[in-house]
């Protein structure tokens, strides 16, 4: 079992005519960042909302996430069990992308892990632009208050001590 600030997980596997099959059970709540609660029943109407969220989320990127030519997938959703606010996925089996990332960073990119890096995250960069160019549509876009918002968040940043330096260049 794993806990982390927004879910409990763990895994079921077993092995059914010789192949081996596992799903990956994720509960999502909200509170377990507050080390004063370690309860995780009941679950509150924004555990709930997290955990519906999330499914609908998995499942949207199941139905159109782009499957050619890129070579990235994203996690299976099996079904969600909303009395237990439990999603179930099939379980998957790879290395954790951001330990290599850090592994290749400590090595200045001379490494084949840089080499692996590089490939993953073009082929990322590749899919994710196939994934938004199907809700892409044309609209109207008002730059004065576009504008007005970047600005204001410039100045607001600058207030809290980000340096000018890389603000004004905006």
């Amino acid at each position: 079992m794993k806990i982390n600030y927004f879910s409990v997980c763990f895994w079921l596997k077993s092995r059914i005519n010789s192949e081996k099959k596992g799903v990956y059970i994720k509960i999502p709540k909200l509170i377990l960042f507050n080390k004063k609660n370690n309860n995780i029943m009941p679950f509150s109407s924004e555990d709930r909302r997290l955990a519906e969220d999330e499914y609908n989320s998995l499942m949207h990127l199941s139905k159109y996430w782009p499957s050619d030519g890129f070579d990235v997938h994203f996690i299976k959703p099996l079904f969600f069990l909303k009395n237990y606010n439990a999603i179930f996925t099939k379980e998957i089996c790879a290395d954790h992308f951001f330990k290599i990332f850090r592994q290749s960073d400590s090595n200045n990119g001379t490494n084949n892990r840089s080499k692996t890096v590089k490939n993953v995250l073009k082929r990322l960069g590749g899919t994710l632009s196939k994934f938004h160019k199907l809700s892409l549509e044309e609209c109207r876009f008002n730059s004065e208050s576009t504008i007005l918002k970047m600005t204001d968040t410039c100045l607001k940043l600058k207030s809290i001590g980000v340096s000018s330096k890389y603000l004004d260049h905006l």
